[in-house]
């Protein structure tokens, strides 16, 4: 059993090696993220994020000193100029949700709604929760 896990490890590992040295050869930016947040059902703290866009447009790479995630996503249709490079998140009672990432030149990523926003959003409906989402957006800032 433990010869199996190994084998189905080594992708895994290959895969994410790829996409970090892709990111590492690409834009690199960083956030200033004030509050905990919600990525891919992963609670990430809150605290300073590197945000790495790599060779492939639906993939980005959030890495902060303790967590990080690999974001997939849908390659966002062009909006128009976008006076800022940043991280776009949806508040739904105390959560923040990254829902999408945009850049200067008018690309972005849109990230799809995770279970945890569902089960939050199920709980507005519900009346549990007051009604309302927020959107919130972090700035990106500076290459490091």
């Amino acid at each position: 059993m433990k010869t199996h896990t190994r084998i189905l490890a080594i992708p895994g590992i290959l895969v994410l090696a790829l996409v970090s040295s892709a990111a590492a050869d690409s834009l690199k930016l960083i956030a200033s993220v004030p509050f905990d947040f919600v990525v891919n059902d992963t609670t990430l703290a809150r605290g300073v994020y590197r945000v790495s866009r790599g060779n492939s447009a639906s993939a980005i790479m959030i890495s902060g000193d303790r967590r990080g995630a690999v974001v997939l996503g849908q390659s966002a249709a062009s909006r128009g100029n976008t006076e800022q490079t940043k991280l776009v998140f949806h508040r739904i009672g105390g959560q923040y949700f990254l829902r999408e990432v945009r850049f200067l030149d008018s690309t972005g990523l849109d990230l799809p709604e995770t279970r945890t926003e569902r089960e939050a959003a199920e709980r507005i409906a519900s009346g549990m929760m007051p009604a309302g989402v927020q959107r919130v957006e972090v700035p990106l800032m500076g290459r490091r």
